[in-house]
């Protein structure tokens, strides 16, 4: 099974990666950083440099609100060439208006603290984004202010 991480978000995920190495394959080297099967690559979210169809998951974590929504449209359509059919999508992110409505009148400070594209990223249907790709709805998770969603390739 392959797995794409777009963008590096906290960087946290790959803490997780080795974590589960430790513990679902303990002395079996998998090859790439930290014998994890993990390699770095980078790239723009917009033009991934990988082959079509080549993984079976794609993760995203904290990128989409970085970025303006013409490049979030194009990141997705990416995911979806890079997926191969029957793969999952996994989007982790601020959460947006609506999702916490007693939240959704200070919400958009946090665009105030140098986060150019936030408010516009709150305001951004992610679930039509993706639609639109070809990707199908399957989860939504709210916690705190984060949410993750994540879809199919059918």
């Amino acid at each position: 099974m392959r797995l794409l991480e777009v963008a590096a978000g906290t960087g946290r995920f790959h803490t997780f990666i080795k974590e589960w190495k430790a513990l679902r394959q303990p002395g079996k080297a998998l090859g790439g950083v930290d014998h994890t099967g993990v390699e770095f690559m980078q790239m723009a979210a917009e033009k991934l440099d990988v082959p079509d169809a080549s993984f079976d998951i794609v993760v995203c974590v904290y990128l989409f609100h970085e970025l303006p929504e013409a490049v979030r449209r194009k990141a997705v359509a990416e995911m979806f060439r890079v997926l191969k059919p029957g793969g999952l999508c996994v989007l982790t992110d601020s959460t947006q208006l609506g999702d916490r409505p007693e939240w959704d009148n200070l919400v958009a400070n946090f665009g105030k603290f140098d986060e150019p594209w936030y408010v516009s990223f709150i305001n951004h249907k992610l679930g039509e984004t993706f639609q639109a790709a070809g990707f199908q709805p399957h989860t939504k998770y709210v916690s705190s202010a984060t949410k993750t969603l994540s879809f199919l390739k059918p």
